[in-house]
């Protein structure tokens, strides 16, 4: 197969990811390759099934600025040709917000807001990069699709001073915490 941009030329190097989908979970594992220069690739002998094809671009930083997918099912000897034409990644954005309390909240430019991805979602998450202002606004760069959790952590809490705790995640006007 191939990795294309969206103007049809060849990518940097692009890193490949498949992960198999089978009914036993034990056997659903993750193969790893990089692409040729020219952004081409293959693969070992497959058994039959159902996989997903992740193809993510990373820049000089680690972020991963472009990302492709394919579902992929095989079925019979004959190879499976796959064109993949790469995406920007997304960016996840929010603001926390701390109400109710008339104590000090802390810094919000020193809490710490994460991904995780949620079984069955396959990324490489290494590249995401967190920003929160002081204002409490966040943002998750290099973000591929998929489900994830969303995490805060406050840092280091003082002894006998009120704990902060998450109250409620808002995303499209609906509170994911229902």
């Amino acid at each position: 197969g191939a990795v294309v941009m969206p103007d049809g030329s060849s990518p940097p190097r692009t890193w490949l990811y498949l992960y198999r989908k089978g009914p036993v979970a034990a056997l659903n594992d993750i193969s790893q390759w990089v692409t040729s220069p020219d952004g081409h690739f293959t693969s070992s002998t497959l058994g039959p099934g159902d996989y997903t094809l992740l193809a993510q671009v990373p820049d000089a930083s680690g972020s991963v600025p472009s990302w492709a997918s394919a579902d992929v099912t095989l079925s019979s000897p004959e190879p499976v040709v796959i064109t993949l034409t790469l995406q920007p990644a997304m960016t996840i954005t929010g603001r926390l917000v701390l109400d109710g309390t008339a104590a000090k909240p802390p810094d919000l430019s020193q809490v710490r807001v994460s991904v995780l991805p949620l079984p069955g979602t396959l990324t490489a998450l290494n590249g995401t990069k967190s920003v929160v202002e002081s204002s409490g606004s966040f943002s998750i760069s290099g973000v591929t699709p998929g489900r994830f959790r969303l995490s805060a952590s406050v840092p280091g809490g003082t002894p006998g001073q009120p704990v902060w705790s998450l109250r409620s995640v808002v995303a499209g006007g609906r509170d994911l915490m229902d």
